[in-house]
């Protein structure tokens, strides 16, 4: 078995989650509504952030390159995710509306905290401003929006 062998020194190519905020440098595409109304379709690929440094931008791109991010498995998981975020999102409004108890309204919010896909959730949160029909329930049940998406 040959030896483990550190890369060389110099910048890393690929965003390293460990270090730094692996959120910062892709986004993924939820579509949504521009400010003049236009409404733009999702992709639910993951996008290098077009504002970033020109070697970040890279980096946003060789990582979602070198992890096969897009591929479509991947995007067709997570369009689902984002379907079913909503749909939980939505009976967690309805419940927490019709006076549902404590108990009722964590168990509802675990059911979105244990997802596989909670980045789609992260991401529903923060782009919620483009999304009209999330930005309603998130203003129903702003507390969603502060639910602890890393465990520990």
């Amino acid at each position: 078995m040959e030896p483990v062998v550190p890369p060389p020194a110099g910048p890393a190519g690929c965003i390293d989650p460990r270090q730094e905020d692996p959120t910062v440098y892709p986004e993924l595409d939820l579509g949504g509504t521009t400010p003049d109304g236009t409404v733009l379709e999702g992709t639910f690929n993951f996008l290098a952030v077009d504002t970033l440094a020109p070697a970040d931008l890279a980096r946003a791109e060789f990582t979602i390159d070198v992890l096969t991010l897009n591929r479509e498995i991947m995007r067709v998981a997570r369009k689902s995710a984002y379907t079913g975020f909503r749909a939980r999102l939505r009976e967690y409004v309805e419940e927490k509306e019709n006076g549902a108890g404590a108990k009722k309204l964590t168990e509802l919010r675990e059911g979105v905290l244990d997802d596989r896909h909670l980045t789609v959730f992260s991401e529903m949160r923060r782009q919620r401003q483009f999304l009209p029909d999330i930005l309603a329930l998130f203003e129903r049940a702003p507390q969603a929006i502060d639910w602890p998406v890393i465990r520990r």
